[in-house]
C-alpha cells in the first residue's frame, strides 16, 4: 500500500513533506491507524492540517503528510485495534509518544509515533427495566475509576444502542435519559484491555 499523503489547501511551494511511522505497544507498524498534525503555534499561513473538520489520516503504518511551515504535534489511534482517540482526557496515557515537530521548508522523515497502552471497545445496549424496550438517545458516562475528573460523555443511538473505544485502565459507567434515574453499570469498575470487545447491557428505570 503507498504512503497517504493529505490534501492541504496551501500552496505547494510553501509546504514542506513530514513522513514517518506509527508503532503500537510492540513495536510493530499500526496497519490501521490514523494521524493527524495538530497546530501549537500559528503559522503564518495557519496549519495545513488540525484546522479543518476531520484532521485525521489513514495510514498503513507509516504516513506521509504536507504541511506548511509551523510547529505541530504529531498523534495517532487506531480504534479497530483498541487504541483510543486521544483528544479525550479519559484516554490520556503517559506510554504513548507524541512528538512535536517544527516544520520549515525542508523535508523531514523518520519521525515516530507510538501509541499507548491498548484498551478495548466497549459497546452497550440501553434498555427500558421494565419493557425492555430500547431507549433512544440515552447519555452514558465513562469515568476513570480513579480520576473522577477523567470522564467522556456519548450518547446512544435511536436503537439504545452504543460503541467506544476505552483505554486499558479500570473505568465506571452510567447511563440517563430524559424520564429515568441515573443507572450505574451494575457490576462496577470495568476493564478491557488487549483490544477486548465487550457488550453490555443497562436497563433504566422510570422515574
Amino acid at each position: 500500500m503507498d504512503w497517504v499523503l493529505s490534501t492541504a489547501s496551501a500552496a505547494v511551494g510553501s509546504e514542506a513533506t513530514v513522513s514517518g511511522t506509527v508503532t503500537d505497544s510492540s513495536g510493530s507498524e499500526s496497519a490501521h491507524a490514523l494521524v493527524q498534525a495538530m497546530p501549537r503555534m500559528k503559522s503564518e499561513r495557519g496549519g495545513t492540517v488540525g484546522d479543518r473538520p476531520n484532521p485525521w489520516i489513514q495510514t498503513d503504518g507509516r504516513f506521509r503528510i504536507n504541511l506548511a511551515p509551523g510547529r505541530y504535534k504529531f498523534e495517532a489511534m487506531n480504534e479497530v485495534d483498541g487504541y483510543p482517540d486521544p483528544v479525550f482526557f479519559l484516554n490520556s496515557d503517559k506510554t504513548a509518544t507524541f512528538p512535536e515537530v517544527t516544520v520549515s521548508e525542508k523535508d523531514i522523515s523518520d519521525v515516530r509515533v507510538t501509541l499507548g497502552k491498548r484498551g478495548g471497545v466497549l459497546e452497550g445496549e440501553l434498555v427500558d427495566q421494565q419493557s425492555r424496550e430500547p431507549i433512544p438517545r440515552c447519555k452514558i458516562t465513562i469515568r476513570d475509576a480513579r480520576n473522577a475528573h477523567a470522564y467522556v460523555e456519548v450518547f446512544a443511538d435511536q436503537a439504545g444502542h452504543f460503541r467506544f473505544v476505552v483505554p486499558g485502565k479500570p473505568v465506571l459507567i452510567s447511563a440517563t435519559a430524559p424520564g429515568y434515574k441515573t443507572t450505574k453499570f451494575e457490576n462496577g469498575e470495568l476493564m478491557l484491555s488487549g483490544g477486548e470487545h465487550h457488550t453490555i447491557v443497562m436497563g433504566l428505570e422510570a422515574q
